[in-house]
């Protein structure tokens, strides 16, 4: 029997998207705008600099994103290197 999470409250239900937004934005970073995580609905990178305010291509966006979701005491994703000097994040691969 597999264990998996259930996310039925609103606290958790905006965790799950916030965290959906962050890999979907890593996915555009990654693949230069090439990839969303659908057709039809607006990009991650759109939708982040609408609701949070951001400035800046996909790159910085997501440095900024990354930064505050950080902050704010989401874990850190282990696959990115944020450069303070540049603003910018690097995606290992």
């Amino acid at each position: 029997m597999t264990s998996f999470t259930v996310y039925d409250t609103p606290e958790r239900i905006q965790d799950y998207r916030i965290l959906t937004m962050r890999k979907g934005l890593i996915l555009e970073v990654r693949y230069n705008g090439g990839f969303k995580l659908t057709a039809k609905a607006p990009t991650c990178y759109s939708m982040v600099k609408r609701e949070f305010g951001f400035k800046g291509n996909r790159n910085k966006v997501l440095y900024q994103f990354e930064k505050l979701l950080r902050k704010l005491g989401y874990s850190a994703d282990n696959n990115l290197i944020l450069n303070d000097d540049t603003k910018t994040a690097t995606i290992k691969r």
